[in-house]
């Protein structure tokens, strides 16, 4: 039911009706003395009383939750989720980025502390200022075809009497009435907002009734993971692997945002020895990501039950299959700051696949301006000292990775604590490389790996084509494998259940360690 902000805070033993607003009501005894009368504008009464008579034809279109203000869900993801248009907890860059001509709108919401806002983003022309103009600039030269859109965000404001509005003039009962007055108005161009097409989901925007968990995977102290049957049509694989931030705790709308940005880092990544990222679900709380499904688990699972039966040529191409991963990522301007064997997925043919880009940034240098929670025994010396993290920082913490592949799954510095292991890594005190370690992979790692100073290093390109020249000269060894190469197999071996298990309470407990710059770091 629409209102002007002069009617909305009239109140009467009989609620009005739209008629008795439109007509204008004369002063009652049922109002308060203090409350001034305001007729609403009579040029929308028509367009109004149309929205009236089709109130039903509009809900059921949408086929909207039709029910009283008092009967509707508290959340907003529980009505809106209906809507043409609505996308979720979608991200404010997201929704500029999706909003590309005039009339486009969608319908989002964003937690900020204990309250749900709901957003209204429109599309509409960036008009030229008179005032801009060049002296005898005719208007015809102003005028293009192609206009430059730009997106301007409404927020729905709740007042205090109950009524929704997102400009002084009008204000509703509820929601619904505010979107279908704004939808569905006869003369859009004298709204605020002009809500003419909705933006389409996209491909990879799933909904909650898409996604069935089958089962738990693993579970962290901030979010889920679990094997998922995925039923939207058109998607040919059926399986995936869900990401979910835990509901309830008192940090949940910063998991979430690291979630869409982890998210965000993927979405346009495409390589075979990266993980692919289906999409997400963002409709409401958990929020999910969506994940090819890799059966073969982790790769220090792996090396940690096989190593003995898989060959050398084997750890060499799982070497190589990381860097080229590697090498794709820093082509797309990521970092992704976490290389290590326990975010190396296998799929059944024994391709390595890097995963697990929650610490992942954009950009080509990146400077930790808050507290984070690091892998401190992998991260190179400059991240310990200034707290920066560039491309080949991700190079010296490869190194690591090769140190884990070549020793069987051994995490580094593993008998060392976590002052011993800094200590160790700002003297330039690296870990021994493995005996199983290709002579030409050892020194090159140690010496330029591993290098102290980051010009020292190679880049990830340069690491791809020395693990080429590498697997060339590497000769299957009939004494390091019981069974010849083409039937490996990569599933787990469950004679190492108590190892497996031993080495999953490791990585969450010790892997992960708190990092903080302080402020005289940040000044520095």
């Amino acid at each position: 039911m629409l209102f002007s902000r002069g009617d909305a805070g009239k109140k009467e033993k009989e609620k009005p009706t739209i008629e008795r607003i439109e007509a204008g009501l004369e002063k009652s005894d049922a109002f308060p003395s203090d409350v001034t009368l305001t007729e609403g504008p009579t040029e929308f009464a028509a367009p109004r009383k149309i929205a009236r008579e089709n109130a039903s034809q509009i809900h059921e279109i949408f086929g909207a939750y039709q029910a009283a203000e008092t009967d509707l869900p508290k959340h907003p993801a529980e009505y809106l989720k209906y809507w043409p248009g609505y996308q979720g907890y979608i991200g404010d860059f997201e929704a500029r980025s999706a909003i590309r001509h005039d009339g486009q709108y969608l319908i989002r919401l964003e937690d900020v502390k204990d309250k749900t806002n709901i957003l209204i983003c429109s599309g509409e022309p960036l008009r030229h200022d008179k005032q801009w103009r060049r002296p005898g600039m005719p208007d015809e030269a102003i005028k293009d075809s192609n206009p430059v859109i730009r997106v301007r965000t409404h927020v729905v404001e709740k007042d205090k009497r109950g009524f929704f509005s997102i400009e002084d003039d009008y204000c509703f009962e509820s929601v619904e009435d505010l979107l279908s007055f704004y939808v569905f108005h006869g003369e859009k161009s004298k709204l605020a907002a002009q809500l003419r097409y909705a933006v389409p989901r996209r491909i990879f925007q799933f909904k909650p009734h898409y996604i069935e968990r089958i089962k738990k995977l693993g579970a962290g102290a901030f979010g889920d993971v679990s094997l998922a049957a995925i039923s939207r049509p058109g998607l040919l694989n059926k399986r995936a692997v869900v990401k979910a931030v835990k509901l309830g705790l008192t940090n949940t709308a910063e998991l979430s945002q690291k979630l869409i940005e982890e998210g965000r880092c993927m979405l346009n990544l495409n390589h075979p020895n990266v993980i692919q990222i289906y999409g997400w679900c963002l409709d409401s709380h958990p929020l999910m990501l969506l994940f090819e499904y890799m059966p073969c688990g982790a790769l220090d699972l792996f090396l940690l039950e096989n190593f003995e039966c898989t060959s050398v040529r084997h750890l060499v191409r799982f070497a190589l299959d990381a860097a080229q991963g590697l090498a794709y990522i820093h082509s797309q301007n990521l970092i992704h700051r976490d290389i290590a064997a326990r975010n190396c997925l296998l799929t059944k043919k024994g391709k390595v696949k890097l995963a697990d880009f929650g610490l992942c940034v954009r950009g080509r240098f990146f400077r930790m301006r808050k507290a984070e929670r690091l892998p401190t025994r992998y991260v190179a010396p400059e991240s310990l000292i200034y707290f920066v993290f560039v491309p080949k920082s991700d190079c010296y913490t490869y190194g690591n990775l090769l140190f884990e592949i070549f020793s069987g799954g051994s995490m580094p510095y593993e008998n060392l604590t976590s002052p011993e292991i800094r200590e160790r890594i700002l003297h330039g005190l690296t870990n021994k490389m493995p005996s199983r370690t290709p002579d030409s992979l050892l020194r090159f790692t140690e010496d330029r790996i591993w290098a102290y100073a980051l010009a020292e290093r190679p880049n990830a390109y340069e690491i791809v084509e020395f693990l080429q020249n590498v697997l060339k000269g590497v000769k299957n060894e009939a004494m390091e494998t019981t069974v010849a190469e083409e039937k490996e197999d990569y599933t787990h071996n469950e004679d190492n259940a108590r190892k497996r298990t031993r080495r999953r309470k490791l990585r969450r407990e010790e892997v992960l360690e708190d990092f903080c710059p302080t402020q005289e770091d940040l000044a520095a």
